[in-house]
């Protein structure tokens, strides 16, 4: 069966022939998220994600409300509701209980559910665990060997614009004896779409009673003299506030002790609050309910079914952090097409140790080098076979790859130095005799810019 076979057999799969359980173990915080995102892949299409799937974290504790409201709903829009929940060794031996009897065949409250478990331990609680056993499909899953995580290193260094060494990297692994976790600082607690994952959302208040998002906040102003209270707006008469009971303008707020002691002035104003009103059905309330919308997919949800997850960060090892500070060997990539231009170049370029150098003559072979190596800087000719070195810069940058581009070539052209740097370009030089002379130190100071 090959690949394409494989991956048509995975989308025919139907949600009801699933199991109620699947427990995921493995001592790699990063491998447990990433099974988790991939199943989510998976149900993208297949289930309302609005509704019908839940993150709960053990490591935050299960909230008992929130939790029984879930799993007591049924399901209108998907054939199957899903529940994770991460770090299951972390919650308490009760709510353990509570899942493995949830979970057990003669349950039929589980029928519409697909429980997805996962744990760092693989020996938790020894009664629970074979309950859970019986009923589900319990995997272990590998860390990642050197090489998977040294890709991975490489990836998301690049985005970040960190170059890392194989020592540095070899430090790195060591260091977190392959999970990332141990590199964990801090956090914050940011609300994801539930539907999409996205952390791209924004908020919105809207109206208790008909539901719209045109409301107003209205701030509340009180004039102590008289006693009037009401809205900043009902104060305004042009640019100033003038209280409408008993026609004293205002101009200064009371004080805290001129409140207390009663020395308040006919100018005097406090604020002392705030309302929301309904730009369409003109209901009031002080409190609004609160709306989230996701920029990515355009869904909307509420607090009650967010996904409301810790984001960390990470700090590398100070060890770590001195191999790549120490590290000064520069990786150039040279993209010229003339044999004897490249030579001249390469010539000028060796006299410098750390400096190590790798050429191709065509576009195409430049942008699937930069897809699959790091380089610090990339040495641009403007006229290649396949493209021009514009064409090549616009491609880099689509595909997101973000190091230096020196333009070298033999193009003495205003308006091509002019759009190249629109571009990004860090410098356009015309092939001289002065400039290969002048090329190494210009490379080093656009490097350690």
């Amino acid at each position: 069966m090959n690949m394409k076979d494989k991956r048509s057999e995975k989308d025919t799969i139907k949600l009801e022939s699933l199991q109620t359980c699947y427990l995921y173990i493995s001592s790699s915080d990063s491998v447990l998220d990433d099974r988790v995102e991939s199943i989510r892949n998976f149900l993208e299409g297949k289930i309302n994600f609005d509704t019908d799937f839940k993150i709960f974290n053990g490591t935050e504790g299960i909230e008992d409300e929130e939790f029984n409201n879930y799993i007591s709903t049924p399901s209108l829009f998907s054939p199957k509701k899903i529940v994770v929940i991460k770090f299951i060794e972390k919650i308490s031996a009760a709510w353990q209980k509570k899942i493995a009897e949830l979970i057990s065949i003669d349950n039929k409250q589980a029928s519409g559910m697909i429980f997805i478990l996962t744990s760092t331990k693989l020996k938790f609680n020894t009664k629970i665990m074979n309950l859970i056993k019986k009923t589900s499909t319990v995997k272990q899953l590998k860390a990642p060997d050197d090489s998977d995580l040294k890709n991975w290193l490489v990836k998301r260094s690049r985005s970040d614009g960190i170059v890392f060494t194989d020592k540095a990297a070899s430090l790195l692994i060591e260091n977190i004896n392959l999970d990332l976790n141990l590199l964990k600082k801090e956090y914050e607690k940011l609300v994801l779409c539930p539907k999409c994952g996205s952390p791209n959302v924004y908020t919105k208040y809207s109206c208790p009673k008909c539901e719209l998002t045109d409301i107003s906040n209205l701030r509340l102003v009180e004039h102590p003299f008289c006693g009037y209270t009401g809205t900043l707006d009902s104060f305004r008469k042009g640019s100033n506030l003038v209280c409408p009971r008993c026609k004293n303008k205002l101009s200064s707020r009371a004080s805290d002790a001129s409140m207390k002691s009663g020395s308040v002035r006919k100018r005097d104003y406090k604020i002392i609050g705030s309302t929301f009103e309904c730009d369409k059905c003109g209901w009031k309330s002080d409190r609004p309910n609160i709306v989230h919308n996701c920029a990515v997919c355009a869904s909307n949800f509420t607090y009650k079914n967010s996904n409301y997850e810790r984001i960390f960060s990470y700090e590398i090892p100070e060890n770590i952090i001195k191999e790549l500070r120490t590290s000064k060997e520069i990786a150039i990539l040279i993209v010229e097409d003339n044999d004897d231009d490249a030579e001249i170049l390469q010539i000028h370029l060796k006299k410098h140790k750390d400096f190590n150098i790798l050429r191709v003559s065509r576009g195409d072979e430049g942008l699937k080098m930069l897809e699959e190596n790091i380089f610090d800087i990339i040495l641009l000719d403007y006229g290649l076979p396949d493209m021009n070195g514009i064409d090549f810069l616009k491609k880099m940058r689509e595909k997101g790859i973000m190091p230096p581009v020196l333009f070298f070539t033999g193009r003495d052209d205003r308006n091509s130095a002019v759009e190249s740097m629109k571009l990004g370009a860090s410098d356009y030089l015309i092939k001289s005799v002065e400039e290969y002379e002048k090329v190494a130190s210009t490379i080093k100071q656009i490097v350690n810019r």
